[in-house]
């Protein structure tokens, strides 16, 4: 018997409207549960995060096998953030591009290839 990936049970702009809701509501909390095991913030952490966060706004998503990354405004910068599957078959966040608040050399937001062609395989 083949193996196959395992599927999300949501779609990648899903998750992305999850975050964003979590975000809008200051809760660290939710921001919390939302988030990959090792990118849990602690009180003082979440509390910074989600000021650089402030009127996060998600303008782009795009699924990629068990992951997906997400392009993204925010009252200071535009950014990218990458997802993740979880062991639920939820998408969870796991990192955002560079420090949140640097804004890119364009000034627009970073798009998914730029983000994940990197992470390709040599050849």
């Amino acid at each position: 018997m083949a193996l196959s990936a395992p599927q999300p049970r949501e779609g990648i702009e899903d998750a992305a409207r999850r975050f964003e809701s979590a975000v809008r509501s200051g809760d660290c909390e939710r921001v919390r549960t939302l988030s990959f095991s090792g990118e849990q913030p602690d009180d003082a952490r979440c509390g910074r995060f989600l000021e650089r966060l402030k009127d996060f706004d998600a303008i782009a998503a795009a699924r990629y096998g068990t992951g997906g990354v997400v392009d993204f405004t925010t009252e200071r910068s535009p950014g990218t953030m990458v997802f993740v599957l979880g062991r639920d078959r939820s998408f969870r966040w796991r990192r955002s591009s560079g420090p949140l608040g640097a804004r890119a050399s364009s000034g627009r937001p970073l798009r998914a290839r730029a983000v994940w062609m990197p992470l390709r395989p040599r050849r």
